[in-house]
């Protein structure tokens, strides 16, 4: 290999910054997010079938690996730079990944999100029912024919409707934890895999810290409580460092949980490329 020439270690730098930096990964061409991701083992352990919760600062290339994950389909070339990585399964056939959050018209918008969790009484509970009903909805296709014909009430209002959503989720009660007990039986049985995906978390009730709070503390309990329940439906749920910290002490036993087996996500654009030029020696 040719030493870097003047001028390309500048442009590598740049290349690496670009790569993850805020509020690119979400809209990034696919195209160039295919030649720009940049697969790091250490990262890639945010994979790993027990890992749930996903830490990093902004920028840190959190929502990098989401989408390579849950937009992109990137882990089966991205596995072979990290062989140490206890990674489940990454044939299509056998392990589905499916963005949960963000989902675009089939989630309530900001607008929807503040409306249903701050109006009365609305606590954390109310906030699992939430992302359980969208969890349902989610993964309609992969349920039976019996969980499909006891929840078409479910099915039926716009993903936009907050509250007709929960009222239907209410209403079908014990049938939705049976279906998705089903569900990740069955996956046990045909040794499938499903994730599902959560990212730009800060987002939620745009930017409103009390509809913020509800929600992540919502999503974390409902995790919490069924992480263990389910052994081959998981979850991978990208936070921000700061959001992380603000939940912490909130969240009782909840947070700790999740955050046991936690990947941290780091990146710096100042590391020195020394070991580089070495191997290009």
């Amino acid at each position: 290999m040719s030493t870097l020439l003047p001028g390309q270690r500048e442009e590598l730098l740049q290349a690496l910054r670009d790569m993850g930096g805020a509020g690119q990964a979400e809209s990034e061409n696919p195209d160039l997010f295919r030649q720009r991701f940049y697969p790091v083992a250490e990262h890639l352990r945010a994979f790993s079938p027990d890992v749930t919760l996903i830490v990093g600062e902004r920028g840190s290339g959190k929502s990098e690996l989401f989408g390579a994950a849950m937009r992109f389909e990137l882990l089966p070339a991205a596995a072979r730079y990290a062989p140490g990585v206890r990674l489940p399964p990454l044939e299509a056939a056998r392990t589905k990944w499916l963005a949960a959050y963000p989902i675009g018209s089939k989630f309530p918008d900001p607008q929807g999100q503040q409306r249903f969790l701050n109006s009365g009484q609305r606590t954390s509970r109310d906030a699992q029912q939430l992302w359980f009903a969208y969890l349902v909805r989610l993964l309609q296709p992969e349920l039976d024919p019996e969980a499909r014909e006891t929840l078409p009430a479910l099915f039926t209002p716009q993903g936009g409707d907050a509250e007709a959503v929960v009222n239907a989720f209410n209403h079908v009660g014990q049938a939705l934890l049976l279906a998705l007990d089903r569900l990740d039986e069955r996956l046990l049985q045909q040794d499938r895999w499903i994730f599902v995906g959560y990212d730009e978390l800060d987002t939620l009730g745009d930017y409103d810290w009390q509809t913020m709070g509800t929600a992540i503390s919502g999503l974390v309990s409902f995790w919490a409580s069924y992480a263990r329940r389910w052994r081959r439906l998981r979850a991978k749920i990208f936070m921000r460092t700061d959001l992380f910290r603000r939940n912490t002490s909130s969240l009782s036993a909840d947070l700790p949980k999740l955050a046991a087996n936690r990947v941290e996500v780091s990146w710096s654009d100042r590391r020195p490329l020394r070991d580089v030029d070495q191997a290009n020696r």
